[in-house]
């Protein structure tokens, strides 16, 4: 497939025509005026035509998801992504900082709230990102994709602090609705007590009542989490949990009151551990989550963790590609074939839902660290298994 480059969709027609006292009076200035207003004039004529053939472009229609998540400080747009057959995106990353919603890259004084860099129109000013990238939502929805918000990530975004539940919940929703946004990730790893208070019980109840709490003040938000997969100790022995980091289990209260719509199971990043058909956790390197068979030993383990009769769709996730910026997971041992074979094997069980990838970014690079690759080979590689 090929990669498309989109700088910024939509497209916006500007007037270049500067009244006559702005234009420059030196032969050389004029000269330079005069490129920068054929550039800017080519790069609209470009999109355009990008525009034009997306609009008309069929993607392939998918039975199952296909999630990637999609930084807020990279190049790539929804447009794009859409255009290679990823049906639910997840913007990376959102904020909150007590009351307080944005996203999570700093675009400079005039957007105090941060912004989603390829929705960034930085010429004429001043910059604005919002109406480009509620368009683009509007572009997705009518494609029939899904865009989320995720907060968290490994670099926490998620700091709530002493801010009630019932507060922060009307924050969000607003938020969320004034970008047209379809519902919410909860990413939670790396976060302190200071960021959000409470021992494990406490900040496990937290995370159900903010849920509880956006649900009744629009139900038509989808609600996700990304955790990762790890063996903990409990009272019965060692055993395969969703945990944010290490050995904390803050999703699970949520999870048993079927609180998320979709779980995005983070298979990647813990190594050193499998588990057997009866899902009893070996301790071992082979067959690990750096290996392709790890997909198909850890889904129908993972769906025994789901409460009797939970509509809750599970979505095993894997790194795009085989660098460190992607994560440590199949690809270390596996090819993308091998790994599309994984998901095939794991289509039977009642909690699939489809697959997650961190990330559409880069699914979109021309190399790795195993040399060159194909852009967007992850999602290539899962289109035929997802489609039927």
């Amino acid at each position: 497939m090929n990669k498309l480059i989109i700088k910024v969709l939509p497209i916006v027609l500007l007037d270049f025509i500067l009244p006559t006292l702005l234009i420059p009076r030196t032969a050389s200035a004029q000269n330079n005026y005069i490129a920068t207003q054929n550039a800017q004039k080519e790069e609209i004529q470009h999109a355009e035509k990008f525009a034009e053939r997306l609009s008309a472009q069929t993607t392939v229609p998918l039975k199952y998801s296909m999630v990637g998540y999609l930084e807020s400080w990279g190049k790539i747009g929804i447009e794009e992504a859409i255009a290679n057959n990823y049906n639910v995106i997840v913007i990376a990353f959102g904020t909150i900082d007590g009351d307080q919603i944005g996203m999570n890259l700093n675009c400079g004084p005039t957007m105090p709230d941060g912004c989603f860099l390829p929705s960034v129109r930085w010429w004429p000013e001043p910059p604005d990102w919002i109406p480009n990238f509620t368009n683009s939502v509007a572009f997705a929805h009518s494609k029939g994709v899904k865009v989320l918000l995720s907060f968290g990530g490994a670099n926490n975004t998620f700091k709530p602090g002493t801010t009630n539940s019932e507060t922060l919940a009307q924050s969000i929703v607003h938020y969320l609705e004034s970008l047209n946004l379809d519902g919410i990730d909860f990413d939670l790893e790396h976060i302190s007590t200071t960021d959000f208070p409470g021992n494990s019980t406490e900040r496990q109840q937290y995370l159900s009542a903010l849920i509880k709490q956006i649900k009744l003040l629009n139900n038509k938000l989808i609600i996700t989490s990304a955790p990762q997969i790890n063996p903990v100790q409990g009272s019965s022995g060692t055993a395969i949990q969703f945990v944010n980091t290490g050995s904390e289990t803050v999703y699970n209260d949520a999870i048993s009151n079927n609180l998320f719509d979709y779980i995005f199971a983070q298979a990647y990043n813990t190594p050193g551990f499998t588990v057997d058909n009866q899902c009893v956790v070996q301790w071992q390197n082979v067959g690990d989550e750096t290996y392709p068979t790890f997909i198909s030993k850890i889904a129908p383990c993972l769906e025994k963790l789901l409460p009797k009769g939970s509509k809750t769709k599970i979505m095993v996730g894997e790194p795009a590609n085989s660098s460190e910026s992607a994560g440590r997971g199949a690809l270390e041992h596996g090819t993308y074939n091998e790994i599309a074979n994984e998901y095939q094997n794991i289509k039977g069980l009642p909690s699939f839902g489809g697959a997650m990838t961190w990330s559409i970014n880069e699914d979109s690079k021309a190399s790795d660290d195993k040399g060159p690759r194909t852009p967007y080979s992850f999602s290539s590689a899962l289109v035929p298994i997802l489609s039927n």
